[in-house]
């Protein structure tokens, strides 16, 4: 009895507890929710998986912008060498054919006179020629010069030699810098008898440079000597003016290397530096365009690549939680309804339409309610026949106890009598008769009370074997939990191997899209020939780009599987834990039902002790009325007679005493089963 007490006492405290906690779990269960930890991982998985990938497109974005700003430096600085070097080598070509004619080597005045006009109009009007002798003396020349004596300069010098070649600038007119082209001029017996001179004006070669910066602006062009003094500097014509030697480290590097290309400060910022050599001359072209104004559009692209992306991670991130938020859906219906049950509601069935795990755990959790509203149903019948049997017995061990009482007044009332006994016997008989009545009755009693006994002790069996079969089904229930856990356990461990395979796929795939990359630099490298390569490459690249995708949403899935695993699991723990704790009740339901069958015995034995006892009881109403007719004679043993018929009412009184004990107990056993039960609803 007090088991079953202590046992109701700790289901109470368990739902009162589950209800506490439930209530002191609400917020922590909305801010450790499953669909908030899914929703961050993916807003963190897909803004550093957009991160990196804008990052590298941005990185190969400049790379690829600045890599075509240095070649169109090139080809700037390659065309300004290539006009130069083709305008100054025509007009070698020109001086030297002009110093072959046959009236120059006669260094007759007139002859060359008319010779140098003919021939002024192909050189150019404003460039004048001239003839002089191997002393520096001139002969002719088309426009008066005011020049300091040629014998003494160099390129005059190396003209006797039987050399052509273009001077270094040298002070003209109004001491504007200009080229002198000179050749030699072959007399008789092969004889240097002079020199053929031709004047080169800086303007036409500033004009070709200026032309090439009309079509390319934003750019500046400087060419210099081996010696870094400028030949032409747009922003310092001082320099070229005063033959300034430029300190710069980008220009010793150009005079070094020749060709090439770098990265200097220029005008106080940093500019791409492309430097060519001029053929056939001393100088070098170098053209300059500045890094910052370069990369304008790649770091507008970085701009645009930055919304782009953020744009595409929120609508990632949107698409990510409404997915989650739909397939975490059915885990918490079943949360609910695990809370429902627990509160005692085992009505409610859960939608398992679904055919994956979290729809076999419905069925599952459908089908364990179902068996507990059964086993709950059972008990709630067999505590209301507990009881109505304890009824019955109970009104049944009054009636035993008020007859062994009326029996008790009426041996009191013999004995009081006894004096009498002798005058008045009819007196005597008539109450021997109803006597006998009187035990009859009780008889009868004992044995509806023996017959409500067996009920009772037919429905405690059946009680207890209803038990045996709900722990069975409980332990049932517990080794389904179990092999579900284990179930889950295994995809957890096939969805990481699954992430390996997908590790290593996009490992290959990222190798083939940088393969394919470095096979479409070597195709354009190579030109016109490389065209169709450049095709192939750029295909392998994309296709190694839709792999890479395709794995990490593979990566994504996997992820979202792996954790809705472990909650399974989780789940899985928890309805075990529940399961071990309606063993335990259940267990302690035996209990008590073993009790109750036990006290069902007791109230057996005494009640066949009460039949028995009843059953002397009428042998000896029927001595005592065969002893009426002996009245006289058996006088004196009526004394002894009645102090054993008023023992035996007292047994008989202490008998229904138990009875009734008995019966109370029953009574409280089936109030505290049914009140066990009441909590349920089914």
């Amino acid at each position: 009895m007090n088991r079953i007490k202590i046992g109701l006492k700790s289901i109470r405290r368990g739902l009162s507890n589950c209800r506490y906690e439930k209530g002191e779990h609400a917020v922590r269960q909305l801010m450790s929710s499953l669909v908030t930890r899914a929703t961050g991982f993916i807003v963190v998985i897909c803004s550093l998986a957009m991160l990196l990938t804008g990052w590298y497109f941005a990185a190969q974005t400049m790379s690829s912008l600045q890599s075509a700003a240095v070649d169109k430096n090139n080809k700037v600085a390659e065309r300004v060498a290539s006009d130069i070097g083709r305008y100054l080598q025509s007009k070698k070509n020109f001086i030297t054919v002009a110093g072959a004619y046959q009236a120059l080597r006669t260094m007759q005045p007139e002859a060359i006179r008319q010779y140098l006009e003919t021939i002024q109009a192909y050189y150019g009007g404003n460039d004048p020629l001239f003839v002089a002798r191997p002393d520096g003396s001139l002969v002719w020349s088309t426009q008066p010069l005011t020049m300091p004596s040629l014998a003494e300069a160099g390129y005059f010098k190396t003209a006797l030699q039987g050399l052509t070649q273009i001077s270094e600038p040298v002070a003209g007119p109004n001491q504007q810098l200009q080229l002198v082209g000179t050749t030699p001029v072959y007399g008789s017996g092969n004889q240097v008898e002079g020199v053929l001179g031709a004047h080169i004006s800086l303007n036409t070669l500033y004009t070709m440079v200026e032309e090439v910066l009309a079509q390319n602006p934003g750019y500046a062009v400087i060419i210099v000597d081996h010696e870094q003094v400028p030949l032409f500097y747009q922003s310092d014509t001082a320099a070229v003016t005063e033959r300034k030697v430029l300190p710069d480290d980008f220009y010793k590097k150009a005079v070094t290397e020749e060709t090439g290309d770098t990265i200097g400060v220029f005008r106080g910022q940093e500019y791409l530096i492309s430097y060519r050599p001029i053929a056939n001359t001393p100088w070098l072209a170098i053209a300059a365009y500045p890094k910052e104004l370069a990369l304008t559009e790649a770091y507008t692209t970085v701009r645009h690549s930055i919304f782009v992306t953020a744009a595409i991670t929120l609508v990632f991130v949107l698409l990510g939680f409404f997915a989650i938020r739909k397939t975490l859906l059915p885990l918490k219906k079943l949360q609910q309804a695990v809370e429902r049950v627990a509160g005692g509601d085992l009505t409610h069935q859960l939608d398992n339409r679904n055919n994956d795990e979290l729809g076999r755990v419905a069925g599952g959790f459908n089908q364990m309610t179902a068996n507990l509203r059964q086993i709950v149903l059972s008990v709630k019948e067999t505590a209301v026949l507990v009881l109505e049997s304890s009824g019955q017995v109970g009104q049944a061990a009054g009636q035993a106890k008020s007859a062994s009482s009326h029996v008790a007044e009426s041996i009191v009332h013999i004995a009081g009598q006894m004096e009498q006994q002798s005058r008045d016997t009819e007196t005597t008989e008539v109450l021997l008769h109803e006597l006998v009545g009187v035990t009859r009755t009780v008889t009868e009693s004992i044995q509806e009370v023996a017959r409500s006994t067996e009920v009772c002790a037919a429905a405690a069996l059946e009680g207890q074997s209803v038990i045996e079969q709900t722990t069975g089904t409980m332990d049932q229930i517990k080794l389904l939990a179990d092999r579900t856990g284990k179930t889950v356990a295994g995809l957890v461990a096939c969805t990481r191997e699954i992430g390996q395979v997908t590790h290593i796929i996009k490992e290959i795939a990222d190798q083939t899209n940088l393969l394919a990359l470095n096979a479409a630099i070597e195709a354009a490298r190579a030109g016109q020939a490389g065209r169709g390569f450049a095709v192939v490459a750029e295909e392998v690249r994309k296709l190694a780009e839709q792999s890479t995708q395709a794995t990490g949403r593979i990566a994504d899935i996997i992820s979202r599987i792996h954790h809705e695993a472990e909650d399974a699991v989780s789940a899985m723990e928890q309805s075990r834990s529940y399961v071990d704790k309606g063993v335990v009740i259940t267990q302690q339901s035996g209990v008590a039902f073993a009790k109750i069958v036990e006290d069902i015995e007791y109230v057996r034995s005494q009640a066949k002790t009460i039949t028995q006892e009843t059953d002397a009881q009428m042998l000896l109403c029927g001595q005592a009325i065969e002893a009426v007719t002996h009245i006289t004679e058996l006088a004196a043993g009526n004394t002894g007679s009645s102090q054993e018929i008023a023992a035996v009412s007292e047994q008989q009184a202490a008998a229904a005493h138990r009875i009734t004990d008995a019966v109370d107990r029953l009574q409280g056993m089936a109030a505290d089963l049914e009140s066990m039960v009441r909590q349920f609803t089914v």
